[in-house]
């Protein structure tokens, strides 16, 4: 599922708020896990994150729809 962030509650870093909020509903639905991606670079948010979930070893890849 994704779960974008409305544009007007986007601010610098991630929020703790928002992390809490979705830890709980993750609690309430049974999911087993709640995962993301972030840039490499997103320096900020990757500190926050690094203090409320396990970073993975996960490679993420994209690939343009089409024959080929």
């Amino acid at each position: 599922m994704d779960v974008p962030a409305p544009p007007s509650t986007v601010a610098p870093g991630p929020s703790p708020f928002r992390l809490g909020a979705l830890r709980g509903l993750a609690a309430e639905r049974g999911w087993s896990v709640v995962r993301w991606i972030t840039a490499d670079d997103n320096h900020r948010a990757r500190a926050k994150y690094d203090q409320v979930a396990t970073r993975t070893m996960w490679v993420t890849y994209d690939m343009a729809p089409g024959r080929g």
